[in-house]
């Protein structure tokens, strides 16, 4: 194939790899469901690379740490619901 897609929309990249558009490189973790459903099929595993956790650094002693810690707790909770 003499062109690649390019994308800077996750959605849009998984969307492309679930019609049989190509291969695409997604973190893991956004698309395990569809793994598991067998929507998407693993290739070159060996060559996937780790990432690390996600981090989130803010000044709690500023005017928007109430709402960063609302965001923080927010995503926790989508994360674990998810896990589940």
């Amino acid at each position: 194939m003499p062109l690649g897609l390019i994308v800077n929309d996750t959605d849009v990249m998984v969307d492309a790899a679930v019609n049989g558009l190509g291969i695409g490189r997604i973190i893991e973790p956004m698309i395990d469901d569809l793994l598991a459903d067998n929507q998407l099929v693993p290739v070159l595993e060996p060559y996937w690379y780790p990432y690390s956790g996600l981090y989130v650094y803010f000044h709690q002693n500023t005017q928007k740490a109430k709402r960063v810690r609302v965001l923080i707790d927010y995503l926790i909770e989508k994360l674990a619901a998810k896990k589940e």
